[in-house]
């Protein structure tokens, strides 16, 4: 049986000079209104969101925006779609985070054949979190 090499998730990506951090939450938990906050004031990059391609490479794994026509654009439940001028198809992940109704414990997950630990936040712990990073 052959390797796993990319899979596609339920997610969103933003990243910020060397950190790709990526979000996983229930539907409807705020991560694509995390992301806009972090884009529009915090100098993070759009790089997917709802969907993202995650890719196994040498060096980790490497998020990616499964389909161009959507570069640059957020879904907000409030809003529709939303056009973000920074952003980017693709990045290096480093941080993993869940968004949750309570912080919850450090859980490790395997993506691509790498572990990471994930820690659960409620939307404001996670902004802060990503302030930090």
């Amino acid at each position: 049986m052959l390797p796993l090499k990319f899979i596609t998730i339920h997610a969103n990506f933003v990243a910020r000079k060397n950190r790709g951090v990526l979000i996983f939450g229930a539907p409807g938990v705020g991560k694509s209104h995390l992301s806009h906050v972090l884009v529009q004031k915090h100098g993070y990059h759009l790089i997917a969101d709802d969907l993202v391609l995650l890719r196994h490479q040498k060096k980790g794994i490497l998020g990616e925006l499964p389909n161009a026509d959507y570069l640059g654009l957020l879904h907000l439940k409030e809003k529709g779609f939303v056009k973000v001028t920074q952003a980017s198809s693709r990045h290096a992940i480093t941080d993993v985070i869940e968004i949750g109704n309570q912080i919850g414990n450090m859980d490790q997950i395997k993506l691509l054949n790498q572990n990471f630990l994930v820690p659960t936040f409620i939307w404001q712990v996670a902004l802060q979190y990503c302030l930090k990073i």
